[in-house]
């Protein structure tokens, strides 16, 4: 009786689990990645390179060519900058970005 409600338990937290995941993952949303900063950074979003971050004098408009305007899977994302000029930031600073299904975010770096 004990063995069948361990696997009956682990049965329902894997149907959880993978239920969740694959809810976080349904349909994509977008965003469009800017700095004011006179500094030359890359953008790494959970670990991937995306490139410099182009700089700006306002908030660009959502899904504007002139910028690099991202789409991923709905979605909890840290987004981190590296620098390209020798200065340093903390790579543990970061920004916690939600994507959400067919909406655009402006998300400024620096």
């Amino acid at each position: 009786m004990g063995k069948l409600l361990i696997i009956v338990v682990l049965l329902f937290l894997f149907y959880v689990f993978y239920a969740c995941e694959k809810q976080e993952n349904q349909g994509t949303g977008s965003v469009t990645v800017y700095t004011l900063s006179n500094q030359s950074w890359s953008l790494i979003i959970d670990g991937k390179e995306y490139g410099k971050i182009k700089k700006a004098t306002q908030m660009p408009v959502c899904g504007d060519p002139g910028y690099q305007n991202i789409t991923l899977a709905t979605g909890n994302y840290k987004f981190v900058a590296k620098s390209l000029d020798g200065h340093a930031w903390d790579m543990n600073s970061y920004i916690l970005v939600r994507v959400e299904k067919g909406q655009c975010k402006q998300v400024r770096i620096k």
